[in-house]
């Protein structure tokens, strides 16, 4: 249960969703992993050593003196384009047509291949790379997948005690069973509103080596209406269970309303311009090429605190916050400086709590220029602020048993009418016992006809673009 920290935390910050792109490609300097890319000047601005980005990136690089053509492949997508000036760069995965990059600009300098920064950024968002740009200090870092994955190691490395509260250093086969709440309470005096809602969750969780499955049953009574401000949604009303399984290689989800956030992923309209198609899917077991960190989360062992944060961080940094300013958020916030730990007769007890000041520091890359009596006066909304949460658990050789509870509230927010403009308080309380097992005999579930979904809504709509 433990598991649900990170989306309780996770939405107490305001994050945008904006990739993050630089206003003009003229003089930076360009970083792979924290290597330095050579680069000679252009008419335009630098350009950039194509195969010190593309190696480090983990493509292999061919050049075809007959035709002009260079092709880079890693994995199962090629890139080619010709070294001929202003032209464009062809992407093919898995033999077909995947994406054309326009105005690659590729220019032969002392016998060495040099590229654009836009091409740069191209050349590494088509294998998913992380891009931070710094327009202040003119630099761009790329981070391969190597580099990301460093990059989350650090982050755990500075969570140790969080990991631990959150139960997801557990690496033993396991089964467990656990229950939960959680309530919200929001009103204003000012405007003459309040508002009550609640939701319970039962989990089934179950590990097998790389097998690793998660069941949540959830059942409210208008959290989740509160929550959407009552938007009439029968889906948003209703319970729900949601079904999350890897087998080591892919990830796997089963869910009506999860679905549908996934398919919005894919084609952000989708399930209001087919809903037809959208309902096929409700009761199936579907995955994609690129499942979102969040809902690898609901799986003890499917990704570490550090791998969320940094795959959650890249995916929706803004031009306001990038990546690192936003890992290094997450840090503060859930620091071990934050989290006191003890013990007695085997029980372990984590407490962990921040006041205003922490939550002000975490925010701070976010906070926009203020004046004096702007800061001033914003500071003090958050005087009411505070958080805190514990998980007590004991731990023999046969499995864990887990008690956490937390609570953040903000309370009555300063205000020139000297009235209540907002309180509120969110509450959570789980508990779960685990059997740790060396051979686990559990059924996992059968996915072998899973929905792929990017397939299913590129054959979905390239049908309907057929057919007018």
């Amino acid at each position: 249960m433990k598991k649900f920290f990170a989306a309780f935390l996770a939405a107490l910050l305001v994050l945008g969703t904006s990739p993050v792109f630089a206003e003009d490609s003229f003089n930076y300097t360009i970083t792979v992993d924290g290597v330095t890319v050579p680069s000679e000047p252009g008419y335009n601005g630098s350009l950039y050593r194509y195969t010190s980005i593309a190696d480090a990136l983990g493509y292999e690089t061919a050049f075809h003196a007959e035709t002009g053509i260079v092709e880079s492949k890693k994995g199962d997508i090629t890139v080619t384009f010709a070294v001929s000036g202003y032209g464009g760069a062809t992407v093919v995965q898995d033999d077909e047509f995947k994406d054309y990059l326009g105005y690659f600009y590729a220019q032969n300098i002392y016998d060495k291949l040099y590229i654009s920064y836009y091409n740069a950024e191209a050349l590494a968002s088509v294998v998913d790379a992380g891009l931070v740009v710094d327009e202040s200090a003119s630099t761009v870092s790329i981070y391969s997948s190597a580099g990301k994955q460093a990059l989350a190691e650090q982050t755990d490395a500075r969570l140790t005690l969080f990991n631990e509260m959150m139960g997801l250093t557990r690496d033993k086969n396991y089964t467990s069973q656990g229950t939960g709440n959680m309530t919200m309470n929001l009103s204003s005096k000012l405007f003459g509103l309040s508002g009550t809602g609640e939701i319970n969750f039962e989990t089934v969780s179950a590990k097998s080596g790389n097998k690793t499955y998660s069941k949540v049953i959830t059942s409210n009574s208008g959290l989740m209406n509160l929550l959407h401000l009552n938007i009439d949604d029968d889906e948003i009303s209703k319970s729900e269970t949601i079904e999350i399984y890897t087998d080591g290689q892919q990830v796997y989800l089963k869910s009506k309303t999860l679905t549908k956030a996934l398919l919005q992923e894919e084609e952000y309209a989708f399930s209001y311009e087919y809903p037809e198609q959208t309902e096929l899917l409700m009761d199936q077991w579907v995955t994609t090429d690129n499942f979102p960190p969040s809902y690898r989360l609901l799986l003890n062992n499917g990704i570490t605190l550090g791998n969320f944060i940094v795959d959650y961080c890249f995916e929706t940094a803004t031009y306001y916050a990038n990546p690192i300013d936003m890992i290094d958020m997450f840090v503060t916030l859930m620091s071990d400086e934050n989290i006191t730990v003890t013990e007695n007769n085997g029980l372990k007890t984590y407490a962990y709590k921040i006041d205003k000041n922490t939550y002000l520091k975490c925010l701070e890359p976010m906070i926009p220029e203020m004046s004096e009596e702007e800061r001033a006066e914003f500071d003090a909304v958050m005087d009411g602020f505070e958080m805190e949460m514990t998980a007590a658990e004991t731990v023999t050789a046969d499995g864990i048993k887990s008690v956490s509870g937390g609570k953040s509230s903000l309370s009555n927010v300063p205000n020139p009418w000297n009235e209540d403009v907002f309180s509120g308080e969110i509450l959570f309380s789980a508990e779960e016992t685990a059997a740790f097992s060396e051979n686990v005999e559990y059924a996992f579930p059968d996915v072998s006809g899973a929905v792929n979904l990017t397939d299913f809504v590129k054959s979905v709509t390239d049908a309907d673009i057929f057919e007018h």
